[in-house]
């Protein structure tokens, strides 16, 4: 069965979840559909990055910008998420592993301007260009840091200090992905939040997903398809994982 199909399937509205914590999750991030300008903002970026015509060197392969927002960048309504997050939990720090020309850095950067943002872009030439871009848009809050991550990790969680806003734009594979992870939570507060994209892209990532879930700091999972959301809420006594889907596609499991 497809992976959307089981998700689908086991999936629970917000008017079947009782737990506070989550229901408030549910109703001021995931099903939230206030429009705030920032948004705006960022997808007006996004059009003008699809009509560009210009190409760029990326993996020793020629591909234009308009291919690379289409390929790589994340959808509106993740970023809308994402941005929501931030804004609800306004987190001191927020660190983002992987980007494709920023846009996910963006929605994430935009909720609070005094909040730093550290991307670490493993393409140097990516990672250039998307910099140029955020000079042109005056963008002053987000550091991309290149080369690989493995490297480049160590750099931005020394200049963090803490990491309560960790978003996963990519995969590298298991093991490596893990111990990415292993290693942010070393600095990771108790009111902290990790998020994955696209936890169910190949069986490998939702191998890592899984895995990922049952690490003893993590309290809590939400999984709403294109996103994984870890909380490590040491108030939260009992562990508890939630699949949640959107109430409209739903409309009969308001109980």
């Amino acid at each position: 069965m497809h992976p959307y199909l089981n998700y689908y399937f086991s999936a629970l509205t917000k008017y079947q979840v009782h737990a506070p914590f989550v229901y408030e999750f549910l109703s001021d991030i995931f099903e939230d559909d206030r429009f705030y300008h920032y948004m705006g903002f960022t997808e007006n970026y996004r059009r003008n990055l699809l009509a560009s015509g210009d190409k760029i060197l990326v993996n020793q392969q020629s591909k234009t910008i308009k291919q690379l927002v289409q390929n790589l960048s994340i959808k509106p309504s993740v970023g809308e998420v994402l941005f929501k997050t931030v804004h609800k939990y306004k987190p001191a720090t927020l660190l983002e592993l992987g980007d494709s020309l920023g846009i996910a850095a963006l929605y994430q950067a935009t909720p609070d301007p005094a909040v730093p943002l550290i991307a670490l872009v493993p393409d140097k030439t990516l990672a250039n260009t998307t910099n140029n871009y955020f000079k042109r848009l005056g963008t002053r809050n987000i550091q991309l840091i290149a080369g690989n991550i493995t490297k480049t990790l160590p750099v931005a969680l020394q200049q963090l200090n803490i990491v309560d806003h960790l978003f996963f734009n990519g995969f590298w594979g298991k093991a490596a992905t893990l111990s990415y992870f292993e290693t942010c939570l070393r600095q990771m507060p108790s009111n902290g939040v990790f998020i994955f994209r696209a936890p169910y892209t190949s069986k490998e990532t939702q191998a890592f997903w899984e895995t990922a879930k049952k690490h003893e700091k993590v309290r809590l999972s939400i999984d709403i398809y294109d996103l994984g959301f870890l909380f490590f809420r040491v108030e939260q006594k009992q562990v508890a994982h939630y699949q949640i889907i959107e109430s409209w596609k739903k409309p009969w499991a308001i109980f």
